[in-house]
């Protein structure tokens, strides 16, 4: 039987909801983010991502809200991500 929970997180003043379905076809859980007013976060562009992994993943943090926060926190040091955040900081200047 599966189980589901919606969280709300804020990360780098970035407001999300966070949907956390457990056990989903019986075999795996499903992670679904949203970013209020579809902002880009280091795991998605678009300010959505759904994502299905192994719930074992999950158990060592606790919640689906404690297991994103680590994720965005680890992409976050991606070049990727901090070149995007320089230029958003260039750009807030004129």
């Amino acid at each position: 039987m599966s189980a589901l929970h919606t969280y709300r997180l804020e990360w780098q003043g970035i407001g999300m909801t966070i949907t956390h379905a457990q056990n989903q076809l019986g075999i795996i859980d499903h992670i679904e983010i949203r970013t209020d007013g579809n902002r880009p976060i280091p795991i998605t562009e678009t300010g959505y991502r759904s994502h299905f992994l192994d719930g074992q993943l999950v158990e060592p943090y606790g919640t689906a809200d404690a297991f994103v926060k680590s994720w965005l926190d680890e992409e976050a040091s991606s070049s990727d991500w901090q070149q995007q955040q320089d230029a958003q900081r260039q750009l807030s200047l004129f």
